[in-house]
């Protein structure tokens, strides 16, 4: 596999989108960095994308306090 990118959390802010209504891609959450930019995911299911969101805030979380 190839990495496609990298996405920058330091300084980040992450939160469920409901910009897009792709019925096969329905749940996005995007990820915004002030130098960055934004950055859109999709997750498989409402479940996932919460863990997904949560786990992207609890290491945002961490990094603000180092």
């Amino acid at each position: 596999m190839k990495s496609k990118g990298e996405v920058v959390l330091a300084g980040a802010t992450v939160a469920v989108s409901n910009t897009r209504s792709d019925s096969r891609r329905a749940y996005y959450f995007i990820i915004k960095h002030p130098e960055c930019g934004t950055r859109e995911f999709s997750a498989k299911s409402k479940t996932r994308r919460k863990q997904w969101v949560d786990k992207i805030n609890y290491v945002i979380n961490n990094l603000s306090q180092v």
